[in-house]
């Protein structure tokens, strides 16, 4: 029990000493350290087409497909929208130039150089290593 204080005071500080190093907010911080952020699915919830009855219902579907052996191919919906041509797939949006002047070798280089730095100055382990932006918090790769 007085180790896991111990622990547990030790990650404090240095969640403190990295928000005041860097002009973060500590609720920033704490939000995904603590893991009180959403995931992927919950931030983006408002973004979905299909509700979760109709996704449901979708997958079940599916499942039933791979059950009879007729599991859709990766490919099944390009055939699906070649013989529906009244349904039109959204444009993607492009890319803003701006965006990519930021995004270079050199760029990504020193970011991970300095995060590297700055994760073994607070100890830092990689499993406490979050995507975030502005929809939410994403835990792990992907």
């Amino acid at each position: 029990m007085v180790k896991s204080k111990q622990l547990h005071q030790t990650q404090q500080e240095k969640v403190q000493k990295a928000c005041v190093k860097y002009g973060v907010p500590k609720s920033t911080l704490c939000g995904c350290f603590y893991d009180v952020c959403p995931t992927t699915s919950e931030a983006h919830k408002h973004q979905q087409l299909l509700s979760e009855n109709q996704e449901k219902v979708l997958v079940d579907w599916i499942k039933h497909l791979d059950v009879c052996q007729r599991t859709p191919s990766k490919n099944w919906i390009y055939h699906f929208l070649k013989q529906n041509p009244s349904i039109k797939l959204g444009q993607p949006s492009g890319f803003d130039p701006k965006q990519g002047w930021c995004f270079n070798q050199t760029t990504v280089e020193d970011h991970f150089k300095l995060l590297g730095e700055i994760m073994e100055e607070l100890g830092i382990p990689w499993g406490n290593v979050y995507n975030m932006d502005e929809k939410g918090c994403q835990w792990g790769g992907g």
